[in-house]
């Protein structure tokens, strides 16, 4: 029995591309298990947690979605990324310093401070400190992973697979450890215990965090950087996508859809939790079907790609998307049940999501000049989510009371999820405009006629 389940495994597709036979494989394998502690540590840093930590150090909706936005407005340094990689032959000792730092500060310094500072405007300052630090030196350096980090990368519907497998056992790690988790925090949500709670998780994740990046670093093979023709210029993060158009239009669609998706951002969670009164677990209701969606759906959604092409399945998902945020409206602590609805319907498109959103960067890469790529495409991505945090934040700021709709209370962030719909509505319409001119004729490869029409657009 054990015998004909090893010779299984073997002949599989999961073990073909997850193994230690050789630097690829071995590789594509660190990147696994590198997925799954990040997702266990992520439950404790980021989410309903993450929120629930804030307000439990006093810091209101509005000064969560200024926490929310700080990150994303680093990311204005990563343009200067380039010139410093470039100095870099081997990049292993600068990740390895980069991300310690990042944790030490976004976990570590965030969880320790508020037993010296004692007044919520000081936290927040504080919070801005310790979360501009890190994001300043992760968009400084922290590119410096995906050049690496390519070479592991399959080609084809191989590279399918490979997502696939890497998003299930991501969902399956975060979604096992926030349940579990979640059942603790519920039972003593409102004691003295629970802010001991999450203090002690976070500190836990931070070990966690350190572990992953070590063995994350110092294991996979590290090859040979592609050196430029010509020494970075700053201006070469611009130039170079638009001399690309089919990369440029593609980074438009991750642009416009974290510009979407992340107006509401935090303040979101935050409303649930302390206005509707939902429970952590409930939180994750989305997550768990996407888990089981994940494992009963994912041969199909591939399927779908393969026969539909990866531009129409990323429209379908857009829409579904979009037009599940207009019901958000109508959640309130009497429609409960309508948050659980939605959750479970989101966590089904979610698959599909997840499938056609992680090959988004790759399809249209251009060859030869993958740093300034690679940092344009992570600017305009996270310029999106700042402008809509910044949008989401003065919107809650001046929209502080409630209003009733068919008996319903109505407040801010009932109404961004509205604006998040409209917004993702328009997304689906772009994409439907722009799918001739970015599709590829199979996962990462262009159609003869497109690359002919996008002449002399050169894509990976």
């Amino acid at each position: 029995m054990l015998r004909a389940i090893r010779i299984k495994l073997r002949n599989s597709d999961f073990y073909r591309l997850y193994n230690t036979r050789n630097d690829q494989s071995k590789g594509r394998l660190m990147l696994l298990i590198n997925s799954l502690t990040l997702s266990l540590a992520n439950v404790f840093i980021t989410g309903a947690f993450y929120t629930s930590f804030l307000a439990q150090n006093g810091i209101d909706i509005v000064k969560v979605g200024i926490i929310s936005f700080i990150p994303y407005l680093c990311w204005v340094f990563s343009l200067f990324s380039p010139k410093i990689l470039h100095h870099f032959k081997s990049r292993r000792g600068l990740m390895l310093f980069n991300d310690i730092f990042f944790y030490t500060c976004t976990i570590l310094g965030t969880t320790v401070m508020p037993h010296f500072v004692q007044s919520s405007t000081g936290r927040t300052v504080w919070f801005a400190i310790f979360l501009f630090l890190a994001h300043t030196s992760n968009a400084l350096v922290g590119s410096g992973y995906t050049t690496w980090h390519l070479h592991f990368l399959p080609d084809g519907r191989d590279r399918q697979r490979y997502f696939s497998y890497m998003n299930l056992a991501a969902s399956l790690m975060g979604t096992a450890t926030a349940i579990g988790s979640s059942l603790i925090a519920d039972k003593i949500s409102g004691t003295p215990s629970e802010a001991a709670f999450l203090s002690t998780m976070r500190l836990i994740a931070f070990v966690v965090q350190v572990i992953r990046v070590v063995t994350l670093v110092l294991i996979p093979k590290e090859y040979p950087y592609e050196k430029p023709a010509r020494k970075p210029r700053l201006r070469d993060v611009f130039t170079v996508p638009f001399s690309h158009m089919a990369f440029l239009l593609t980074t438009l669609v991750g642009f416009f859809w974290n510009l979407s998706l992340n107006t509401a951002m935090n303040t979101w969670t935050y409303y649930l939790m302390n206005t509707v009164k939902i429970p952590y677990l409930w939180t994750y209701i989305g997550s768990v079907v996407t888990v089981v969606g994940t494992l009963l759906t994912q041969h199909w959604w591939r399927r779908q790609i393969d026969k539909h092409t990866w531009n129409k399945m990323l429209l379908v998902v857009i829409f579904i998307s979009g037009l599940l945020q207009f019901p958000c409206f109508f959640i309130s602590a009497q429609t409960k049940w309508l948050f659980v609805l939605i959750c479970a319907l989101q966590g089904l498109n979610n698959v599909g999501v997840n499938l056609v959103f992680a090959n988004l960067f790759y399809v249209n890469l251009p060859k030869g000049t993958t740093d300034e790529a690679i940092i344009f495409y992570n600017f305009s991505c996270n310029i999106g989510v700042l402008l809509s945090g910044i949008f989401g934040t003065w919107f809650l700021s001046r929209v502080t009371g409630s209003f009733t709709v068919f008996g319903l209370p109505v407040y801010g962030p009932q109404i961004l999820t509205a604006i998040q719909g409209t917004m993702l509505m328009l997304l689906s319409l772009y994409v439907k405009l722009v799918t001739p001119l970015i599709t590829p004729d199979r996962i990462g490869t262009p159609t003869r006629r497109s690359l002919i029409r996008r002449s002399p657009v050169r894509i990976h």
